[in-house]
Order: C-alpha cells, then sequence, then structure tokens
C-alpha cells in the first residue's frame, strides 16, 4: 500500500479536505473521524485495531521498560540536582514517553507514509524518516494540554508587578495559625475539616494568577470578623537564578541513553525539559522566602509530580518541615505484569514521594496501596477528602427502571498504557456496552463523557447512535454524586469514580473487551466482590447484577477511631 497519509484529530481532516492531495489511502489515530472526510471521495480508511491479547499495550509497555532501565541506571549523573527537579524530570520524561511509544508503535508497521505539517504535505519512503517530525507535530499541537504545558514561558514585566502586589496584600494577612497548601480544592477542603482559627495560604503556579486574586485577598484581609480565611500567593521568578549545571548535567544524561526507540523523540522532549526545569529553578528563591516567612509547622500538597508543589515540598523537606501529600486520585496494587510497571510509575506523586514524610489514606484500598509502594512513608487516616460528598441521597429513582451510570478515564495518546483506555478502546469498550444493553428493557444508561483532543461531544454521539439509542442518556451534571447516588450500577474500566462507588456501597462492573487490568485489586467481604466483565461473558455478568437484590458492604471506609498520631485531623 502506497502514500498512506496520517490524520491525528479533526483539525488534522479539516486541512486533509482543504488540500489536494492524491493520496486515498488514510490512517485515522482518533475515533469517529471518517464523519468529517469530505463526501463522495472513495478513500481507503484504516483505523487503530484493538486485539484480544492488547499486543499493543504490552509492545508500548515493554519497549518503555527499556528505556526506563536506561533512566534509572543513569540517574546519578543528576545528583546535583534538586529533589522536587528530578520527581519532575522523572513524571514528565514518562507522561511523555508512553504517548510517544503508542503512536510509534501504532505505525510502526508502515512504510510510505505522509503527513500534513504547518499547512505543508510531506511524503516519506521510511518510517524511521516519517516518525520524528510525526511527533514533533503532536508535541506542539495545541490541544495536547501536556506537552502545552511543558512550553514555559517568562512572566511579563506587568504581570510580575501585579503578583507582588498581590503577594504584599498576602503578607499582612499572616496569622499564627498558618496552613501553607498546594492545591486548589485541598485548600477549601482542609478549610472545611478545621475545627478552629484557621489562615490558608494557597500557593498556586505564575500561570494561574489573574487580577482577581487581588480583589479576593483584599477581600479575606478587609474581613476581621470572619475566622477562616485563605489568601492565595503566587511565586515570581528570579532573573539571577542559578542554572548553570541544568542544560549541560541533562544533555549528558539524555545522551546515555541507547535506545532506537528514544532516538525517535529525543530532540523533541529534551530540549523542553530542560527549559522547564530552568523555569522551575528561577521560582525557588520567592517559593522559599513564603516558606521562612509563613513558617508553616506542615504544608499540604495534593501532588507531587509537577510545578509549583515539587518546589514547596523540595524546600520543606530540607527545612525539617513535615510535607503531608493528600491523594486526589485512586491507585491499587497491581494484579498484572503490566500494571506492575505502570502503576508505580503512575503512584509516584500520587499516592507516595521521595520528598513526602506523610500521604493520606482516605479508605482502606488506598492504605493498603500506600504501603505497597513506600514502605517508609508515614501513612495518616482520614475520610474521604479529596473525593467528594459521602453521604448517600435518597434514591429517587423510578420505580421498575434499573439505572446503570457509566463513567470512565479514557487517557489521550494512550499516556497510561495498560492501567487506563485510550478512546479508540473506550469507545469499543462503550459500544459493546450498548449492544449489549439493547436486549434489556427498563433500564437507563447514563454516560459521563469526558472530551478530549480525539473525540468531542458531537463525535461521540454519532459514535454511539445516540438519537436512535433511547435508553441513553448524556449526564450534564458537574458533580458526580448527583448522578451515583441514584444510580444502581457505576460501569468503569478505570476512574476515581469506582472507588467513590464503592465509598457508596453500590454495585460496580468494570468491564474490557479485552484487558484483564483490575483497577481496585483488594480482597472486600464475601458478597460484596466488583464483577468483572469482557466481551465474551457480558451478557451475563449484566443480567447476574440486574438480578442481584442483596445489598453490598464494601467496608472500605475509617471509623475514625484510629490514635492521634495517625489522624489527619491532629495536623488540621
Amino acid at each position: 500500500m502506497q502514500d498512506i497519509v496520517v490524520l491525528f484529530d479533526k483539525e488534522d481532516v479539516i486541512e486533509f479536505n482543504k488540500n489536494n492531495i492524491n493520496s486515498k489511502n488514510i490512517f485515522l489515530i482518533s475515533p469517529g473521524l471518517e464523519e468529517y472526510l469530505k463526501k463522495g471521495e472513495n478513500f481507503n480508511i484504516l483505523k487503530f485495531r484493538n486485539n484480544p491479547e492488547s499486543i499493543l499495550q504490552k509492545k508500548i509497555i515493554l519497549n518503555s521498560k527499556k528505556i526506563y532501565q536506561q533512566f534509572d541506571k543513569n540517574l546519578n549523573i543528576l545528583h546535583k540536582f534538586d529533589s522536587g527537579v528530578i520527581e519532575n524530570i522523572h513524571n514528565i520524561f514518562f507522561a511523555s514517553i508512553f504517548s510517544f511509544m503508542f503512536l510509534i508503535e501504532t505505525l510502526r508497521k508502515f512504510k510510505s507514509l505522509g503527513l500534513l505539517y504547518k499547512k505543508k504535505f510531506y511524503k516519506f519512503d521510511s518510517f524511521d524518516n516519517f516518525i520524528p517530525l510525526f511527533l514533533e507535530k503532536i508535541f506542539l499541537k495545541d490541544n495536547q494540554v501536556f506537552f502545552k504545558y511543558l512550553r514555559s514561558t517568562k512572566l511579563s514585566k506587568i504581570k510580575k508587578f501585579f503578583i507582588k502586589i498581590n503577594n504584599q496584600i498576602c503578607r499582612i494577612g499572616k496569622k499564627q495559625n498558618n496552613k501553607l497548601i498546594s492545591g486548589s480544592l485541598l485548600s477549601k477542603k482542609i478549610l472545611e475539616k478545621s475545627q478552629k482559627e484557621l489562615t490558608i495560604f494557597e500557593l498556586k503556579p505564575y500561570h494561574d494568577f489573574k487580577k482577581y486574586h487581588i480583589i479576593l485577598n483584599l477581600l479575606s484581609l478587609l474581613n476581621v470578623v470572619k475566622k477562616k480565611k485563605i489568601f492565595f500567593i503566587f511565586p515570581v521568578q528570579d532573573s539571577h537564578s542559578s542554572k548553570d549545571n541544568i542544560k549541560k548535567d541533562l544533555n549528558k544524561f539524555f545522551n546515555s541513553f541507547e535506545d532506537k526507540n528514544f532516538d525517535y523523540f529525543k530532540r523533541i522532549i529534551v530540549k523542553p525539559i530542560i527549559k522547564y526545569c530552568e523555569n522551575q529553578e528561577t521560582f525557588k528563591k520567592s517559593v522559599s522566602s513564603f516558606v521562612d516567612f509563613l513558617d508553616p509547622k506542615c504544608v499540604f500538597v495534593d501532588q507531587l509530580r509537577f510545578d509549583v508543589s515539587t518546589l514547596l515540598a523540595s524546600i520543606c523537606s530540607k527545612r525539617n518541615k513535615d510535607v503531608i501529600l493528600v491523594p486526589h486520585g485512586s491507585i491499587s496494587i497491581p494484579s498484572d505484569e503490566f500494571s506492575e510497571f505502570v502503576l508505580p510509575i503512575v503512584a509516584r506523586g500520587l499516592i507516595y514521594s521521595k520528598i513526602a514524610n506523610y500521604s493520606v489514606a482516605q479508605s482502606k484500598i488506598s492504605y493498603e496501596a500506600i504501603k505497597y509502594y513506600d514502605s517508609k512513608i508515614k501513612i495518616l487516616k482520614s475520610n474521604p477528602i479529596l473525593f467528594g460528598k459521602i453521604i448517600l441521597i435518597k434514591n429517587s429513582l423510578k420505580r421498575g427502571k434499573f439505572r446503570f451510570l457509566h463513567a470512565s478515564t479514557p487517557k489521550t495518546l494512550s499516556a497510561w498504557p495498560w492501567i487506563y483506555e485510550n478512546y479508540n478502546e473506550y469507545m469499543d469498550n462503550i459500544n459493546q456496552l450498548i449492544q449489549n444493553l439493547k436486549s434489556f428493557k427498563n433500564i437507563e444508561l447514563v454516560i459521563r463523557f469526558r472530551e478530549g483532543p480525539e473525540c468531542d461531544l458531537n463525535t461521540f454521539k454519532k459514535l454511539i447512535k445516540f438519537e436512535q439509542n433511547k435508553f441513553i442518556k448524556i449526564s450534564k451534571n458537574k458533580d458526580f454524586f448527583d448522578d451515583i447516588s441514584n444510580t444502581d450500577c457505576l460501569i468503569s474500566f478505570s476512574s476515581t469514580s469506582i472507588e467513590e462507588a464503592i465509598f457508596l456501597n453500590k454495585k460496580v462492573l468494570i468491564h474490557s473487551n479485552n484487558r484483564i487490568y483490575k483497577h481496585i485489586n483488594y480482597k472486600f467481604e464475601e458478597k460484596s466482590d466488583i464483577i468483572y466483565s469482557n466481551q465474551k461473558n457480558i451478557n451475563d455478568k449484566l443480567k447476574l447484577i440486574m438480578n442481584d437484590s442483596f445489598s453490598r458492604n464494601y467496608d472500605v471506609l475509617w471509623n475514625n477511631t484510629f490514635s492521634k498520631k495517625e489522624d489527619l485531623q491532629e495536623f488540621i
């Protein structure tokens, strides 16, 4: 087959339609793109095809594992680097690698390839010549939020001026009992949970600053009646910060890698990582001054993967201040050899970290996972603080109608392979589910769809034949608990929503056509197990769930009888 044109998203298809390209062979990476091709043209359309053995996913992991081994082996080259910066490098690198390997392994079988890039059409007679430019194109796309996030920008003088005014207002608000927190939802929840007078200083990334933050801080400052307050502070760049060794050492580090797959994207990823790390260094002095001025006994963070949180944790660790990581995601222990590789990488900075000395277990599932990934970290216990409500709203379902709620978390570019669906897998899984549900009466399927660069809501509706399938509803609720409280059974593959449904003792079905991965690998009480299904047994599992009358009691929440030293409330 000659001249296969590779189109990634709707934007690519629109550009393809505008150009007179002499090729009818098209590879569509994202689902549903054929809906946007020129009508009446006789295209030979090739698409992503999953298989019962999930061979593509396994290849991504095995090839990424080889690169990881080299990363680990040569890490001593970066021994002079700040521990927070090391965490940034690790997490950025592997979130990128998995995505690049997904594209590489998806297209490797082709030789004669073409692509549209910067309004020009390029043809290649070998995969080795094609793939670096294609990866560069994807990396530079504005709709790839993670990659866009890596393209750090300098603060303008006017923005820097307003941030300094903002921060001076915050300094006036200093009290005796100060809490320094990174994470907006975390700040709000700790404010709610605190039983005493409290002043929270929420450290936010500089790119989140808006002029209205000055007004919010002024209102907090002038409100003398309010006993609980939040101030929003932002680091500013220091133009005199030392960056001497960053570029040299990182180039040396990445040049030590010997892997052909890494060579495909080396020039794309190395430079942004260097710039990102240099940018992080420019904020260190500013964050340090906040810590010294506020002098908190401990700091709270909701992640230790990227940005200002890692800076804050690293600085506080050096000052022997407690760093408390409050996870906002759901991670269990591995259930197979492939999740055994991916999950520790995902869990790092999410439920454990080398720059935190405490992690908060918001359930027994979380407690088991934290112990598994880091046996040395101290664990605090708490009922759900970042998961949402846990009080079950009175059921208002129509009698006789069984309601399923589908809530899953597909990842763009297969960012976390095996443990999450990519968008093509997500669409395959949900379409099969819909086909099976068609044979049942008196049911509703409510879908919480998460848009991404690879699939928007309109495309999704076309792919599931929304207009024809009257038993399907698309949820517009922002609050997950508004949906789950009126649901009989949650269906997902992997998502925080699974653990939230478990908190409410809801029936849970975890479905994948081909995957054997268990997102919640935990031993529940008898008759409270999560039900797993695949394309062979899905119909039987649906019948089992609908005929199942016993109540669930997963028993995964704490009973609040733990000692002071392990109670999160003692630090709040």
